[in-house]
């Protein structure tokens, strides 16, 4: 898991609320989301992974203003290769 991860997201904000107990933990994003609609449980999950389980109404996203939840996202790139125009307008918006 990396540093910046869902998963490190999730354990360092676990950390900042009253003690729980974790009854089930599971590595796939679309389990998880399964395990939510049928009500189950929580999840924090990246946005990007929910947005059409939102749009059908399956979830709901719930705001979280008290809570950071932002991720460091990092990008490699080698100098010398090629990059096209996708990847370029990508880096023109981050």
């Amino acid at each position: 898991v990396s540093p910046g991860g869902s998963c490190a997201t999730s354990e360092r904000v676990l950390a900042q609320l009253p003690p729980g107990e974790t009854v089930l933990e599971l590595d796939q994003i679309e389990a998880i989301k399964q395990v939510v609609v049928a009500g189950l449980g929580i999840a924090c999950l990246p946005a990007v992974a929910i947005t059409d389980a939102v749009a059908a109404g399956h979830l709901k996203a719930l705001r979280t203003p008290f809570l950071d939840l932002r991720r460091k996202l990092s990008l490699l790139l080698h100098r010398q290769k090629y990059r096209g125009a996708l990847l370029d307008a990508f880096l023109e918006k981050v």
